[in-house]
């Protein structure tokens, strides 16, 4: 890993620490004032458009960060086309989404739907815009100005939840107004600098690479999203809304910590994998891409483990010590959880969305199935046990074609060895000279 690439990498570590830091004191907050009753259904509320917003974008997002990372892309002819598009998905998805809502609340939480239509209707366009033009800045590299405005979304959201508690106005209504504010006014951010563009005409020959270059990605695409949110699907459609609460909890606490370090590893890669055309670049910087990835994982899980009995109930609250032991469940599983994400992040960059479609069917396919037998005897814990398993098998059969592809072996992607764990200590002390 070259030094740019390191300070890249550590710089979107550092910001993502910070996100982290400001999703534990807005956690840690609505927790003890909503209780997990009512932490149950802000998590049901917004939950749902936000799967929809996953789905129904078609991954433009994705296909703007590739095009815009080739060499002879016309950069604002790409923009204003992703805005046209992404202005048409979010009408499709909210008019689908709508009348699919009711079911998918279900009768217990019916007294909220129209809550969240609202939220839908008001936060799909934006999430749909801020989320295009946010990928612009990843694909120039523009690592820092990406962060920024990363950062600024949960900056936002913490300071509302901070003057909302002052004021003693905390409720679920005045929380799902604030988080559509945040998304609202880090989009306005992001489209001004581009609304200049709105004097060009989009290119129906763009729009159709677009869009081609996102079918290719949507062929896995709904299943991708299933398998990164299906243990929340099952969590709120099939236990109560305390249950719900407490799985939030501990969710927060496992996987916010250690989903930076894999954010951090797949903001940084994606460009670079795209521009490469070697095979042997690509296996490369992959493999250290996942040995990285797989040693500061496996040691930011360490410490979360063993201080999870005390700092959730600290933290949260004596209502959520039940999610102690799903938190440290879920902690294990972050580590095969996250070598998947980097490998996905990694085909999806190199354009090879077939290997992740099969890979997330059968990571869901298994946990549905598990879960189906385990939930009713285990509850939150059957769940756990669930993600862990199909989790394992994804890796393998990830690990399986990048052997067939690659050559991989163990060293290519095994990082917990005195070798990885001296590069990534050098990488660190040179960022923090410099």
């Amino acid at each position: 890993m070259s030094k740019k690439t390191a300070q890249a990498w550590l710089g979107t570590f550092a910001v993502n620490s910070l996100i982290l830091l400001c999703n534990i004191v807005t956690g840690v907050l609505t927790a003890r004032l909503l209780l997990p009753e009512g932490r149950g259904i802000l998590a049901v509320i917004v939950f749902w458009p936000e799967v929809a917003s996953q789905i129904g974008l078609w991954h433009i997002d994705l296909s703007i960060a590739q095009r815009a990372s080739q060499e002879d892309a016309d950069v604002d002819r790409i923009t204003i086309t992703g805005i046209y598009l992404v202005a048409g998905l979010a009408t499709i998805t909210i008019f689908i989404a709508y009348f699919l809502l009711p079911y998918l609340l279900g009768t217990e939480r019916s007294q909220w739907l129209p809550l969240a239509r609202y939220y839908l209707i008001a936060f799909v366009p934006f999430n749909f815009l801020g989320l295009s033009l946010l990928e612009l800045n990843r694909a120039k590299q523009q690592f820092t100005y990406y962060n920024l405005l990363r950062l600024s979304t949960y900056i936002i959201y913490l300071i509302g939840v901070l003057i909302l508690w002052n004021l003693d106005q905390v409720s679920i209504i005045n929380l799902i107004v604030l988080k559509w504010f945040s998304t609202f006014f880090t989009t306005l951010i992001r489209f001004l600098p581009s609304i200049h563009l709105l004097s060009l005409k989009p290119s129906f020959k763009e729009a159709q690479e677009l869009l081609k270059i996102g079918s290719r990605f949507k062929v896995g695409s709904i299943f991708e999203q299933i398998s990164s949110r299906m243990d929340q699907l099952v969590v709120n459609t099939f236990l109560t809304n305390q249950e719900i609460g407490l799985y939030a909890v501990a969710l927060t606490y496992a996987q916010s910590g250690l989903s930076i370090l894999t954010a951090s590893f797949n903001v940084i890669i994606f460009p670079k994998l795209a521009r490469l055309k070697e095979i042997s670049q690509q296996k490369s910087l992959l493999s250290k891409g996942l040995r990285y990835n797989m040693i500061v994982t496996f040691m930011g899980s360490i410490p979360l483990i063993f201080g999870s009995f005390l700092l959730i109930p600290f933290l949260f609250g004596q209502d959520f010590n039940s999610a102690v032991i799903p938190a440290i469940g879920l902690c294990i599983v972050a580590i095969p959880m996250s070598i998947r994400q980097v490998i996905r992040a990694s085909l999806n960059a190199m354009n090879q969305p077939y290997p992740n479609a099969v890979n997330s069917a059968l990571v869901s396919a298994i946990f549905f199935i598990l879960s189906g037998v385990l939930i009713y005897q285990f509850r939150l814990m059957g769940i756990v046990g669930s993600l862990f398993i199909a989790n394992c098998i994804g890796v393998h059969r990830y690990l399986r074609y990048l052997n067939d592809q690659f050559h991989f072996d163990l060293k290519d992607w095994w990082g917990l060895n005195y070798e990885t764990f001296s590069e990534t200590r050098t990488l660190i002390k040179a960022f923090i000279k410099k």
